[in-house]
């Protein structure tokens, strides 16, 4: 199974319509449209539509790992799966809320 069309089942079954993902991750309906017929979603992108399908982005790319594994492997994931929670919380499009993360700071 390809990537395009991983997104296209787990799409479906998730319920979604193209526009309804779309507008879950702030894309154009189009965009959708295109990654099913064969387009590669960018990396940025590919790391908002995975939290949507709930699943990994290692799945999305590889069809590896579990597609509906709630544990999320590494830390680009759990920085999605915060973006999506909050962006539903709020009420907006993941693609509007940003996370900025700290390293190595002392007191």
């Amino acid at each position: 199974m390809t990537i395009h069309e991983r997104i296209s089942e787990r799409r479906k079954e998730k319920g979604y319509t193209q526009t309804s993902l779309a507008a879950k991750i702030g894309v154009h309906s189009s965009a959708v449209s295109q990654w099913e017929a064969g387009a590669t979603p960018r990396p940025d992108v590919l790391a908002r539509l995975a939290p949507a399908l709930d699943v990994t982005t290692q799945w999305l790319q590889t069809g590896q790992s579990e597609p509906d594994s709630h544990a999320k492997t590494g830390p680009i994931d759990v920085v999605n799966q915060a973006r999506g929670m909050i962006a539903d919380a709020f009420g907006v499009p993941a693609s509007w809320v940003q996370i900025a993360i700290r390293t190595g700071m002392t007191e």
